[in-house]
């Protein structure tokens, strides 16, 4: 089973609290209670094909080779609530990992799909 893992945009500050495996108490949890001007992102329980971790929120960007010239590159990581999974743009979890790595999030590089 995998841990939940959160991490939190604020507003405010205008930074992303990240929370570090050795905090005792869910420091993004904790910090969204006492500061309602934060925005959630989980975890997704996926990597990129760099290895690093997939939160709700990252954009991704598919590998052009394998997806072809005809839909766009760039994907917003959400939750679907109709299947009940995380969205990642198409493919399965094996194919996230092989051909989409994270190049920014919605909160930090907004532009990155204003040209989408």
């Amino acid at each position: 089973m995998r841990k939940i893992k959160f991490r939190a945009w604020d507003n405010k500050k205008k930074i992303m609290i990240i929370q570090d495996n050795t905090d005792r108490i869910d420091k993004c949890l904790t910090y969204y209670e006492l500061n309602k001007s934060v925005e959630l992102m989980q975890y997704t329980g996926l990597k990129d094909k760099n290895g690093k971790e997939i939160y709700e929120g990252d954009i991704l960007q598919f590998d052009a080779k394998e997806w072809g010239d005809n839909k766009t590159n760039l994907f917003q990581v959400k939750w679907c609530l109709e299947s009940g999974e995380w969205d990642t743009g198409g493919g399965t979890n094996q194919e996230c990992k092989d051909f989409k790595k994270i190049i920014g999030n919605i909160y930090e590089n907004p532009e990155l799909l204003e040209s989408e």
